[in-house]
């Protein structure tokens, strides 16, 4: 059943239009124009019953959803994890792609708490979670990290590489957090799936999670491992690896793209 809050029938058939003349017409001339005068209603649906507003700040994870994305495969295998019920995190949540299709999953009985630092994508996500009426997802304006307080940001024009590395000239103050403190604030006693994709901070959100990751019954984690991210705040794919491992953690290769891979870390 749709929600209350759900796209008319109507911009769900305009969208579809938009979409697939920008996906399919060999006219090049005019496209970027449709875009910007459909950014008032233009919306994509991930999966049946579960949409995304693609026109907030068209960074490229916006526009891989629009024209295609490369990650659906490991998507897939890490959502099919995902049970009615479980709690969620997505650190690194951009616009929502996977807290609105884990929030579907887990349902009203589960949680997904999702961690996006930008302020401008943190809205856009809020703004695709109140689309869906999805009550169960948490939107946490914050940076997952190894320390609680503050610390410069670096926003760049594609969304999805702004990091704690010099990505750019443009640096914001950001709270942040760590997992292990931010159980402790919300008494949340069990995880059971994380996501993590943070641009190079990946070993620093593993370090502020060592009480969870150390437990018998820490969570599934699916993560990036980019080594050129890492080196911009100083790390590298081994430590990330070794850390993982330290935690006791096996790890499976989802799927190698150019520069990074993704891997599912199982206990």
């Amino acid at each position: 059943m749709r929600s209350s809050r759900s796209p008319s029938a109507l911009i769900r058939l305009a969208s579809r239009l938009v979409r697939a003349y920008i996906s399919f017409s060999p006219l090049q001339r005019g496209k970027w124009r449709l875009l910007h005068a459909a950014s008032r209603f233009l919306v994509v649906e991930l999966e049946p019953g579960v949409y995304v507003r693609t026109a907030h700040a068209w960074g490229g994870f916006e526009k891989a959803i629009l024209y295609g994305w490369n990650e659906r495969e490991e998507a897939a295998r890490f959502l099919s994890l995902a049970k009615a019920g479980m709690t969620v995190f997505d650190v690194g949540a951009n616009v929502g792609f996977y807290s609105l299709l884990l929030a579907a999953r887990v349902g009203p009985t589960g949680s997904v708490h999702s961690f996006e630092p930008t302020p401008r994508v943190a809205g856009a996500l809020r703004t695709n979670v109140q689309l869906n009426d999805f009550a169960q997802v948490k939107v946490n304006q914050i940076a997952m990290s190894d320390s609680c307080g503050t610390t410069a940001f670096y926003v760049h024009d594609d969304d999805v590489l702004s990091s704690f590395g010099g990505v750019s000239q443009t640096a914001i103050d950001v709270a942040t957090l760590t997992i292990d403190a931010y159980l402790e604030q919300n008494g949340i006693r069990h995880v059971d799936l994380i996501k993590i994709d943070v641009e190079g901070a990946e070993v620093r959100v593993l370090r502020g999670a060592s009480r969870l990751l150390s437990a018998p019954d820490a969570p599934i984690i699916m993560i990036e491992v980019s080594p050129e991210a890492l080196a911009r705040i100083g790390d590298t794919a081994d430590l990330l690896i070794n850390l993982l491992h330290a935690y006791g953690y096996h790890l499976t290769t989802l799927a190698e793209h150019d520069g990074y891979r993704n891997v599912l870390a199982c206990k």
